[in-house]
Order: C-alpha cells, then sequence, then structure tokens
C-alpha cells in the first residue's frame, strides 16, 4: 500500500542488524502538486535515520536525524517553511522521547536550524546527573531556547533579532498574506460566530467523513486552524479560502512531522516537530512540545505482556493536549498485548483499530461543552514491537508485531517509504 503523507520501505542493513523507522509528515491539506517530493522528502528522512541508527546504535539519535531532515526540507510545517504567528514570524516546537523515560522538549522557540536537534540534546543530557544536585531541564521555551542551543554548539540565530527573520520562506508570507486577508475581510463582517467554528469552515464545509490510512476512502481537507478569538467567517470567504487552497501549490501541511524507530534490540523512540497552528498567538505552544501529547515511547517492561510502543501524533494541538493523546494511544497498545496475553487463544487488535479508538474516544470526551470536535483532524503514527522466540539455538529476535497510522487526513489506502524498515531480512514484520 502507499500512503499520501506516511509510506514505509524495506533496505539491507550492511551489518544485517534489524530495526525499523517510519515517518510521516502531518494530517494537513498536502498539495497533490507535491506529491512525488513528499514521498522523495520522506525516504530521505527515514534514510537519515537508518544510517545514524547503524552509526550511533542510538534510536534516540536515529529519530532525531529523521526528523531534523523533514525540518530541513521546505515542504511541511516544521522548521523551515513553518506557518507564521500572528505577528509574522516562525515559532516552533518539538520533542523526542526513548523508551526508558528520557525526555526533551522546546516550545514558541525562533531562530534555530532544527528544533528537534534541542529537544534530542535535553532528553539524553536528562540522563546525566548535575552537580549539587541540580536538576536538569526537560522543556525550553522562547529565545531561553536558543541561548541554549548556542552554549550546546547548535546551529541558531546569534540573536533575538536576528531569530526573528530565521526560517520564513516566500511560501510562508504568502500563505499569512492570504490568511492575514481573509482575517481582515471576516472582521469587517457583522457575523460573530464562534471561532472554533469558524476556524474549521474555513477551507471546506463540514460534513466529509473520517478516514483511516487502512479504509478504502478518499482522505478529508484539511481546515485552515487559527486562534484568531471573535473572528467570523463568511460563505464567501470560507468558498474564496477553499478555491485559494485548491490551487495553490502553497497550501500544503498545516501539522507536525515525526518519526517512530525500533532499534535491534527492541528500545523505542519517537519524535515530533511543529511550526503550529496558521497565525496563532505569538508564544502559543502546541501538543508537539507537551509530555504525553505529541509523541510517547516506552520499553518493554520485564513481564512480556508489555510490550515497547512508541507513537507520533499530529492534529489540532490544544485538543490533542486535553486528551494526552500520544501516552493515552501507547498505554492503550499495551494494555491490548497484556489482555491478550492473558486469554489462551486471544489475539490482539491492530495498531489502527487502537489508535482509532484513543482519537474518538479521547479527543471527544477531552473537549470542553459547546466546542466541537475535531477528532478527524487528528492523527497517530505507532509501532507495537513483540519479541519473538525464533532464531538460530532458540534466541529471542524482536518483530514489529503491529504498525499504524491513522487520522483525518494522515493518507489513503497504499504505503511505501515513508515508514521505512531496515532489516537484515527480506521480509517486512506484521501488520
Amino acid at each position: 500500500m502507499e500512503l499520501n503523507n506516511t509510506q514505509h520501505g524495506i533496505f539491507k542493513s550492511p551489518c544485517h542488524r534489524p530495526f525499523f523507522i517510519a515517518v510521516h509528515v502531518g494530517v494537513g491539506q498536502h498539495s497533490a502538486q507535491k506529491e512525488k517530493a513528499y514521498k522523495t522528502v520522506m525516504r530521505q528522512a527515514c534514510r537519515m535515520g537508518a544510517e545514524e541508527l547503524q552509526a550511533a546504535g542510538d534510536p534516540l539519535q536515529a529519530v532525531v536525524a529523521a526528523v531534523s531532515s523533514l525540518e530541513d526540507a521546505p515542504l511541511g510545517n516544521a522548521g523551515l517553511n513553518s506557518n507564521l504567528t500572528v505577528k509574522g514570524v516562525v515559532q516552533c516546537d518539538a520533542s523526542t522521547m526513548v523508551g526508558d523515560g528520557a525526555f526533551g522538549a522546546v516550545g514558541a522557540v525562533s531562530g534555530v536550524t532544527n528544533p528537534v536537534r534541542i529537544a534530542g540534546e535535553l532528553a539524553r543530557q536528562s540522563r546525566e546527573p548535575m552537580a549539587l544536585g541540580r536538576v536538569r531541564p526537560m522543556f525550553l521555551a522562547g529565545d531561553g531556547a536558543r541561548e541554549w542551543a548556542l552554549e550546546q554548539g547548535l546551529s541558531a540565530a546569534p540573536s533575538p533579532e536576528a531569530a526573528s527573520q530565521w526560517h520564513i520562506t516566500d511560501a510562508a508570507q504568502r500563505r499569512w498574506q492570504r490568511y492575514q486577508r481573509l482575517i481582515d475581510e471576516a472582521s469587517q463582517s457583522q457575523e460573530a460566530p464562534s471561532s472554533a467554528i469558524g476556524a474549521q469552515r474555513l477551507f471546506k464545509p463540514e460534513g466529509e467523513p473520517g478516514t483511516t490510512m487502512t479504509q478504502d476512502a478518499s482522505p478529508p481537507a484539511k481546515r485552515l486552524r487559527t486562534d484568531t478569538t471573535g473572528s467570523s467567517r463568511t460563505a464567501t470567504a470560507q468558498h474564496q479560502a477553499s478555491a485559494s487552497c485548491e490551487e495553490d501549490a502553497d497550501c500544503l501541511a498545516y501539522d507536525t512531522v515525526g518519526a517512530v524507530c525500533v532499534d535491534a534490540l527492541g528500545r523505542v523512540a519517537a519524535s515530533v516537530s511543529s511550526g503550529g497552528i496558521a497565525m496563532k498567538t505569538d508564544g502559543r505552544v502546541g501538543e508537539a512540545a507537551m509530555f504525553g501529547s505529541g509523541c510517547w515511547a516506552a520499553d518493554a517492561e520485564p513481564s512480556p505482556d508489555r510490550p515497547a510502543v512508541a507513537c507520533s501524533v499530529t492534529g489540532v494541538g490544544e485538543a490533542v493536549m486535553r486528551a494526552g493523546l500520544s501516552r493515552a494511544c501507547a498505554e492503550a497498545l499495551q494494555v491490548d498485548a497484556a489482555a491478550a496475553a492473558a486469554e489462551a487463544d486471544a489475539r490482539t487488535s491492530t495498531v489502527d483499530a487502537i489508535c482509532g479508538r484513543e482519537i474518538r474516544d479521547c479527543v471527544e470526551l477531552g473537549q470542553p461543552a459547546g466546542l466541537p470536535c475535531p477528532h478527524r483532524d487528528c492523527g497517530v503514527l505507532a509501532v507495537r514491537v513483540s519479541r519473538s522466540s525464533g532464531g538460530a539455538g532458540g534466541s529471542g529476535g524482536v518483530d514489529v508485531a503491529g504498525c499504524g497510522a491513522l487520522g483525518g487526513n494522515l493518507g489513503s489506502q497504499e504505503r511505501s517509504s515513508s515508514m521505512a524498515a531496515t532489516a537484515g531480512a527480506a521480509d517486512e514484520g506484521g501488520q
């Protein structure tokens, strides 16, 4: 199968150490004109992660390398070409988590080449004690994150003034100008519907059914989301925005990019990075930076009934944060495996089915009364790992027991190389 914006492929490992890497580029509305470019970028991200894993043997470094590659590509909404804030600057969020519990994140940071590298370095350093009992940071925000990056030798702007100009592309400026024009037109209208409803309807009217990666259905278009409180959307503005987006290749993704990884020992890591929603308030931090929301990873516990899991989430940030979606999906995958192991002849549910249930139930239940549920604009890339008893001499092996990705517009029926499994064997792990 081949997905619009998540793919997988199998590569031969020169040292025959099996591993698995998958990437996604969000649930946003992606330009059909750039489908080939998306696939090329995702394949490259998978290869970068695979090369790093083979060189360093650390799944943390692998997901950071993969997501950094996606941040460097001017196609998605992370790093270069990120959405602009209402004041016209780029402020990025990113996080990384490893199965041993190490976590690092940055929020609303400007002027850093790769936000995910700061998150990765925070996660790495969290394993190391500090003198005098000091506590290492887990989450850095704003210009303090940029200054810390410089101190660590990471690529970043030399000053706040220079940082305000980083990562702004012509395409992002065109999007900003288009959205600002629509907001100005709407603010002049006498109508005043709720901003949440207006934001969901800006590009397409409601009514499209949701879809998953394993259904034969065309994905619904992503709605532009803004946090401009009190603005209204007229029918004319909605029609103009929809037509503009369908005709303009600049209307692409509005969401996160991410990756999950499983190494030869069954250890896992996950990462996510985002430029945030379009026209967001300066200083707003989304799910890509929040613990338990944007990504989650947990290695297998001593009991074989609790498999290793890793998730990378994309979607409506505020709804995802209320739900703690990445952690909810990961824990549900582990609970399902434990329940199946406890019953004779029981089978685990598919990763798609479990994550789909969490998107519907957790996101919907977490919504405040009176707000529409945007669960069709959420998606999860997840992997569940099990250990097999096969192998020479009965030695155990590592199987990707299930990998799924689904959401409002994560992709259509087929999958190819955005989910990349690199192994010494020629066969892919089970779905």
